[in-house]
């Protein structure tokens, strides 16, 4: 498949996702038997980006996830790529015990949390 032809889905006006979206849960820490080598990770994403695979999916509870989507938008926006831009789509999972007693601020700090792993400065 030349690079780029990954067909597209529009979600919203204005918004459109890669037909096939790339799963992180496989990458969390908490579901490998033996370390992953980041650099080979880091570069089969980055194929993966510049053939038109723009589209991630992880969630604060995949641990190590959101910071090596994080690194993997700082190093596709370094290398110039022309395509369309990655977009992460992360998920918020509170723990099933503390519901009852989540406060609003206890989602913003997990919120933030999510930003500064990612690298970025919103959420859409």
């Amino acid at each position: 498949m030349p690079a780029g032809s990954v067909p597209r889905r529009d979600l919203a006006p204005g918004y459109s996702v890669a037909a096939i979206i790339n799963g992180g849960w496989q990458l969390s820490q908490g579901h490998r038997q033996k370390p992953m080598n980041r650099r080979d990770v880091m570069d089969g994403l980055l194929r993966l980006a510049r053939a038109g695979f723009t589209t991630f999916d992880c969630g604060d509870i995949y641990v190590g996830v959101e910071e090596c989507l994080g690194e993997l938008l700082t190093r596709y926006r370094a290398g110039g790529s022309a395509g369309p831009p990655l977009q992460v789509h992360t998920k918020f999972v509170p723990d099933l015990n503390s519901l009852a007693h989540l406060k609003r601020t206890d989602v913003q700090r997990i919120i933030h949390r999510s930003l500064r792993r990612l690298g970025v400065e919103w959420l859409d």
